[in-house]
């Protein structure tokens, strides 16, 4: 072999080593070549040897892939041989894709997933190894007929008109929707719309949400299929995703907001003491981004909580829209949770005397 060709293979099987390894840029990768090599070489061999080796692992069925500006080797089928830790996450993908099962492809999907990278006998601790207990998606026949049509619409720029029953009217006086979808939320298993109804000014203010299981059977149509179009004034019933959501913010309107409710005064500063279990919780499941806890754990008595002689109380701080779902969370905590006005040492009276916020959970049953 000759001294050139020498060169070359050590750099190739070093290349290979980083590639390997996966987690290096492109630059990171070059610095760790020179930093390897008796002599640095330009970036232009560098890049000439990156060439022959994608050819290379071509041939072996393998390719060079850079994500997010990283590289690393996957089979050429797209999915790279999982390690035994990223195959024990396959469960939690399991669960979490399952309530979709319903939309095309994603069955077929954890299929090729468990066929390509899990034995027979671990299918049985797929099953029952992680059991997801919070609300799941459903995704009936109707659910999933509305779901992918509102997509279709919101991918393709065009707006649609569905028959509509809000969700105080359990299903009766169905009303004609008009507008141009642009995002679907889910929130505590529910998928919601929110859409610009048609003809108002493209504003923030005028998003609405719309569930989308009130949707009368399912049925969305396109608003130019609605009206008969052979008049001179075409009214255009197409629109520009990009361009809307920058017109509705929608990157800063969802910004503070629990589930899907905004409100016109927008986001504003919330203390709550917590205690005991409601502390380790709500620190274990933040209600948003922007909590922090801002004072220390401390063991205080709470007379308003029969049962313990101190618990752990600290306060919590959160800067968020005020709202009705806001308040549904703040109650699952129950007694454990209350507001910064009433002090560290829990609700009380103007007479000083403890006193209840919420219901006690079991204690309000029928003889």
């Amino acid at each position: 072999m000759t001294k050139p060709a020498e060169k070359r293979k050590k750099r190739e099987t070093k290349l290979l080593e980083l590639f390997q390894q996966g987690g290096y840029t492109l630059s990171e990768v070059r610095d760790e070549l020179n930093a390897f090599l008796d002599e640095p070489v330009s970036r232009q061999t560098i890049d000439g040897d990156i060439r022959r080796i994608k050819d290379q692992l071509l041939v072996q069925g393998q390719e060079l892939l850079n994500e997010r500006g990283k590289y690393r080797i996957v089979l050429s089928s797209g999915m790279n041989n999982l390690t035994n830790n990223e195959k024990l996450m396959v469960p939690i993908l399991e669960n979490l894709l399952s309530p979709y099962s319903i939309i095309p492809g994603i069955e077929r999907l954890l299929g090729a997933l468990k066929k390509k990278h899990i034995i027979t006998h671990e299918n049985s601790v797929l099953k029952n190894s992680i059991v997801f207990t919070s609300p799941h998606l459903v995704l009936d026949d109707r659910v999933k007929r509305a779901f992918l049509g509102l997509l279709n619409c919101i991918f393709k720029g065009e707006a649609c008109c569905f028959m509509y029953s809000d969700v105080h009217s359990s299903g009766e006086n169905f009303q004609l929707v008009q507008l141009f979808p642009v995002q679907i939320r889910e929130n505590l298993g529910r998928l919601y719309l929110f859409g610009l109804p048609f003809g108002k000014e493209e504003k923030p203010s005028n998003l609405k949400p719309y569930a989308i299981d009130c949707i009368s059977m399912g049925r969305i149509d396109l608003l130019s299929d609605l009206y008969d179009n052979d008049f001179e004034d075409v009214t255009n019933y197409t629109f520009n995703f990009e361009q809307l959501s920058n017109k509705l913010k929608l990157d800063e309107y969802f910004d503070g907001v629990i589930g899907t409710w905004h409100t016109t005064e927008g986001k504003k500063k919330i203390e709550r003491y917590f205690a005991g279990w409601a502390l380790s919780h709500v620190e274990a499941c933040p209600i948003h981004s922007s909590q922090k806890r801002v004072t220390e754990p401390k063991k205080i008595k709470l007379e308003h909580i029969s049962g313990f002689n101190e618990l752990y109380v600290a306060k919590i701080q959160f800067y968020v829209h005020d709202t009705p779902e806001l308040s549904f969370r703040f109650g699952s905590y129950r007694d454990y949770s209350w507001h910064v006005d009433y002090g560290e040492s829990g609700p009380k009276d103007s007479q000083g005397n403890p006193i209840k916020l919420n219901w006690e959970f079991g204690t309000n049953r029928l003889p």
